[in-house]
């Protein structure tokens, strides 16, 4: 039985260290070229950095709701909220680094936008496992 976790581990191990002998794949730079460029109040791509704005809202009203079902003992036990919680924290993130990217898009800053959506969907993954296992 421990064997097959030894294998597993090594097998994890040597995949990571394929993927990060690998070279990188560029981002095409025409990707960060936007329909909108428009500069309002002193923000480049106006539009484009506000419409972040909803995942902090979302965000905000999730750790709401999950604090209130907290305190009214809905939960059974608190890992049970630690995926929701993830997945707020995620979307506060994602509200950030999106608005950051959009604000200056670059392949630099495109890394930014795309952590917090990652981390977001793993958290939709969990409790979609989480309901169902």
């Amino acid at each position: 039985m421990i064997k097959k976790y030894i294998l597993l581990l090594l097998t994890i191990v040597c995949f990571f260290g394929i993927v990060f002998l690998l070279p990188s794949i560029p981002q095409d730079l025409n990707y960060h070229q936007f329909t909108d460029n428009r500069k309002l109040l002193f923000i480049p791509n106006f539009w484009n950095v506000i419409s972040n704005v909803p995942f902090f809202f979302v965000a905000i009203l999730g750790f709401l709701a999950l604090y209130h079902e907290w305190c009214k003992g809905s939960l059974f036990n608190w890992q049970e909220s630690i995926p929701f919680f993830t997945l707020f924290t995620g979307l506060f993130l994602t509200g950030i680094g999106s608005a950051y990217y959009h604000w200056l898009p670059t392949n630099a800053s495109l890394v930014w936008d795309r952590i917090p959506m990652t981390i977001v969907f793993m958290s939709l993954l969990s409790m979609t496992l989480m309901e169902r296992v």
